[in-house]
């Protein structure tokens, strides 16, 4: 994929995203029923997971593979969107949502930041080869291309969730 295709799909999945929290009110955004995320809740999670993703992917990596993509957006896509009700893993403690934004003005806010910092990184070149190795905590062995399908994919997984809260 190209640096325009990484960023045409973090500018859908945010669009996307966008285009839901603004039909909800701000009483819609907040409810949590029981043991389930909010749909503030979910947007947090992301922006929390997006700004680590944000600092690893700059790190200098030494472990390359020979193929740019390990799992491709494809076999990503299957996993996250499609296997969702059956690939169901507990957020670790460093990307789960602690209430933080009470005000989905503030979220959204956080939520556009964070995607154009990423965004800029990835027109910059400040990224390691896209082949080089960066492994995912449930995932295992992910290139850095993978990681930049994970992205959108990810969010649209969530954005799954917030709808099933609606219904």
């Amino acid at each position: 994929m190209s640096t325009d295709s990484y960023i045409a799909g973090i500018d859908n999945s945010t669009e996307s995203i966008i285009s839901f929290i603004n039909g909800c009110t701000e009483e819609k955004l907040n409810l949590r029923p029981v043991g389930k995320w909010s749909i503030a809740d979910n947007l947090e999670h992301i922006i929390l997971l997006e700004r680590i993703v944000f600092v690893v992917l700059q790190r200098p990596q030494t472990n390359k593979s020979g193929e740019t993509e390990l799992y491709g957006y494809g076999k990503l896509e299957k996993i996250l969107i499609e296997g969702r009700t059956v690939n169901k893993v507990a957020a670790p403690d460093n990307v789960q949502p602690k209430g933080k934004y009470k005000n989905i003005s503030e979220a959204k806010d956080a939520f556009f930041v964070q995607r154009e910092k990423l965004k800029q990184l990835i027109r910059e070149g400040r990224l390691p080869e896209l082949n080089s190795i960066v492994p995912h905590p449930y995932l295992g062995e992910m290139t850095v291309a993978d990681w930049l399908n994970l992205v959108p994919l990810h969010s649209l997984r969530h954005l799954d969730q917030m709808r099933e809260l609606l219904l």
